[in-house]
């Protein structure tokens, strides 16, 4: 058979056949048999050989045999990667024959431990479909090849070499530490026994002499992917590292096990994380920023493709963290248009010194610490990743005066309520509701509210002249009530401004300035998020506004009464254009009856 067929009779065999064993049971099998057709055929000759495996273990005390000298070989808790006793005995040694023939042509396809090979068995599982508990994928491929290609560039840019080991940490990052293993030994650790086990095995599997190494102390470089969005109530399940003072202030567990990760490592962390991490302000996640600042950690920050995981599309960032960092901005590099395919993701050599300015020289930008501290230690990149276009439009508004959007207006923030059957009917004003022109005549939605809730909430209710602006989702349109909307609220996605004053500020030239390119932009630099951006309300109320002459609001006003005036010529001129085609066609057909009456 060629080694088409041998994998698709792999996976056919554990894939596909819906036969009597579980997943896990398969998952470990096939580890079992890779293992030991590495290790078992170079040791004595009394040992059974991997080509009359499926023929001769067919008792518990065979297959002990076998598995106590893999234990002795290889240092990996075989006998629990194959399961409880009973487990063995109901699940896998009587199940062996349905599954004779594939597994022993499979066996002997292994048999050097080849990782080409191998690869082709890893492939296999991930087909599978393999799920653990907390839903975790197992194996390579949970991180994009071509991310850890790059994170290996890193740490061979910051001096790591081959007799380095690398801390592979928390279960993705784990189930990543074959990368590294293929030149490096590594030390992992897994919440999960099993997959634990299952991860050495991969280690083992790949290279000469075997490399893995227990302890993850005391060493100089660490690959971190922490779990996302998991609490967990103690710490240590999860952490081969103590708590400390700071880092019981870091209630999220994803960012705690980051600051754990690098305290514990003498030079370079390279942590995967969700770009949430950058400005979240909730559960202790702002807290664990401002101690990556202020300890001066933060070397580099990697805008990543989405995409970079196997089962999510999560926006993602790379932190690169560095002990006795010098006194030097910080590098923001946006990768996030490249495609997760290695073969348009940067190469692993383009962090080379002699190329990096080259290939990534647009791509680079560089913010000082001050100027993080006093964003608050916001680390959203559009804060600070300036294109050359921003610059145009920065240097405009610095010619002029300028306030804070939240000095000139009122921000009025829709308020949750419950739905009703019987009671008030309000309308709602919806994103769609805004039509080209900015202009809200009319609402869509319309909502039930009990006369009770009415009554004892205070709903913010638009007036003629008010504003709104969207602050989630479709990010930055902008509208204007043109007319009186009674018992009018704004929808979940906007915001309303209400001017205080307009001798500084006239509401025509405030809506006509937000609309503007110029407006647009500076909102787009305060989104945060990944799948839905936002802005935050403090982001919109630092939004500097340039204070118009009189002569410009006068101009706003004649813009809108302009851009009405041509829209509606366009709406005149398409209601002609449509009338024209109608009464053209029906020429036409009366001209075709006529000719067929008279025939």
């Amino acid at each position: 058979m060629n080694e088409t067929e041998i994998k698709q009779k792999i996976i056919s065999t554990l894939g596909n056949d819906p036969g009597l064993m579980r997943d896990d049971d398969k998952l470990s099998f096939i580890l079992f048999l890779l293992l030991w057709a590495k290790f078992i055929p170079q040791t004595d000759e009394n040992i059974i050989g991997y080509f009359d495996f499926i023929e001769s273990v067919d008792t518990i005390e065979k297959f002990d045999f076998i598995s106590n000298e893999l234990i002795k070989l290889t240092g990996i808790k075989v006998q629990y990667l194959l399961g409880r006793r009973d487990l063995i005995k109901n699940s896998l040694i009587h199940k062996v024959d349905n599954y004779r023939s594939s597994l022993l042509m499979v066996a002997k396809s292994l048999a050097k431990g080849n990782k080409k090979e191998i690869d082709w068995i890893i492939e296999s599982f991930q087909n599978i479909k393999l799920k653990f508990d907390l839903n975790y994928k197992f194996g390579p491929g949970f991180v994009n090849e071509s991310v850890l290609h790059f994170a290996e560039s890193i740490f061979k840019y910051e001096g790591s070499t081959e007799k380095d080991v690398i801390n592979c940490l928390f279960p993705s990052g784990t189930a990543s530490a074959h990368h590294f293993a293929n030149k490096n030994n590594v030390s992992i650790f897994e919440k999960n026994e099993f997959l634990d086990t299952c991860t050495k095995s991969l280690i083992a599997l790949y290279g000469k002499p075997f490399k893995f190494n227990e302890k993850c102390i005391d060493r100089d470089f660490t690959f971190a992917l922490p779990p996302i969005g998991i609490k967990a109530a103690n710490i240590m399940e999860w952490s081969p590292f103590s708590e400390d003072h700071d880092s019981k202030n870091i209630i999220d567990l994803h960012t705690k096990l980051i600051y754990l990760a690098h305290k514990n490592t003498n030079k370079i962390t390279i942590a995967l994380t969700s770009l949430n991490t950058l400005f979240s302000k909730t559960t202790g996640i702002n807290f664990f920023r401002k101690k990556i600042v202020d300890n001066n950690w933060i070397d580099s920050i990697f805008l990543l493709p989405k995409s970079v995981f196997s089962n999510t599309n999560i926006p993602s960032a790379m932190l690169v963290l560095k002990k006795q960092r010098e006194e030097k901005p910080i590098n923001l590099i946006n990768l996030s248009d490249f495609d997760k395919d290695q073969k348009t993701f940067p190469e692993p050599d383009s962090f080379d010194k002699n190329k990096l300015k080259v290939s990534l020289k647009d791509r680079v930008f560089r913010v000082s610490r001050n100027e993080i501290i006093s964003n608050d230690y916001d680390l959203n990149s559009n804060k600070y990743i300036v294109s050359n276009e921003d610059k145009k439009l920065i240097s405009i508004l610095r010619k002029r005066d300028t306030r804070s959007l939240g000095t000139l207006v009122e921000f009025l923030r829709p308020l949750p309520f419950k739905k009703s059957l019987n009671g008030s009917e309000l309308n709602e004003i919806m994103i769609s509701d805004i039509n080209f022109l900015g202009e809200i005549d009319s609402t869509e939605k319309k909502t039930i509210v009990s006369e009770q809730f009415l009554a004892k909430s205070n709903l913010p209710t638009v007036k003629k002249g008010d504003l709104v602006i969207s602050i989630k989702g479709t990010l930055g349109k902008v509208g204007m009530i043109f007319s009186e909307l009674e018992n009018t609220i704004p929808g979940p996605s906007l915001c309303i401004l209400r001017t205080y004053d307009s001798s500084i500020i006239q509401k025509e030239y405030l809506f006509q300035y937000l609309r503007s390119k110029l407006g647009q932009r500076m909102i787009s630099r305060s989104s945060q998020g990944g799948y839905v951006p936002f802005i935050s309300m403090t982001d919109l109320k630092n939004l500097q506004i340039p204070i118009p002459t009189a002569e410009e609001q006068k101009k706003a006003k004649k813009i809108s009464k302009r851009s009405k005036e041509i829209i509606n010529s366009i709406q005149e001129m398409k209601s002609e254009l449509d009338n024209c085609v109608e009464n053209g066609w029906l020429d036409i057909t009366s001209d075709l009856s006529r000719k067929e009456e008279d025939k």
